[in-house]
């Protein structure tokens, strides 16, 4: 597990992501967690998720309908624009989190097709050294 050295501290983890995998991210995140996991995933979220101009940008709705299983939410949104990309910075911690959860996903293969795209990015990153978009 990353140490609590470098939370919230720029590092030059520089990454492209779009709407759509900004999205997606958080599908990477564990259910629970420890109160490091828990202040990662909080600082990345505040970092990706979307403003209320982008989400106006994009046309974003939702909507609400019962299931069996209950309450669904569906969001739409401009498939085309929510390809846009935005560079985001991530301290060496924050990389670690992410890189470590993609690893425990993949080893009990339960990655999905909607964050693969991040996954790729993120896999050309080494922590421990800098990479710029």
């Amino acid at each position: 597990m990353p140490s609590n050295k470098n939370v919230g501290v720029p590092t030059g983890f520089k990454v492209k992501l779009s709407y759509t995998e900004r999205m997606n991210l958080p599908e990477l995140y564990p259910a629970k967690g420890d109160r490091l996991e828990l202040q990662l995933m909080e600082q990345i979220n505040d970092r990706i998720e979307l403003s209320p101009n982008e989400k106006d940008f994009l046309n974003f709705k939702s909507q609400d309908y019962m299931t069996d299983q209950g309450l669904v939410t569906r969001w739409n949104w401009d498939v085309e624009l929510a390809k846009k990309e935005k560079t985001f910075e991530f301290t060496k911690t924050e990389m670690e989190f992410l890189k470590g959860r993609i690893s425990k996903l993949d080893g009990k293969k339960e990655l999905s097709l909607r964050v693969w795209p991040v996954v790729k990015k993120l896999d050309g990153f080494k922590v421990g050294e800098e990479k710029t978009e």
